[in-house]
């Protein structure tokens, strides 16, 4: 077992602390973002999705019906 005042031991704790916090700044960040994306999402009967884009479904149909001929 390693010595606890071996300095590969605490520059591997460091290493990894910094890699947790910004593994945990990674998360925090990717629910904020998803967050602020629901709350300017369209939840109605009518969307079932939360994306709030300018491409409607008809569209899309006729598109998939033009690549299929």
């Amino acid at each position: 077992m390693k010595d606890s005042n071996d300095p590969a031991l605490a520059a591997q704790r460091r290493r990894n602390l910094w890699l947790g916090l910004a593994l945990f700044g990674f998360v925090v960040l990717v629910g904020v973002s998803t967050a602020i994306r629901l709350q300017d999402a369209a939840l109605t009967d009518d969307n079932s999705f939360y994306f709030n884009g300018s491409m409607s479904v008809p569209a899309v149909s006729e598109t998939v019906l033009e690549l299929v001929e």
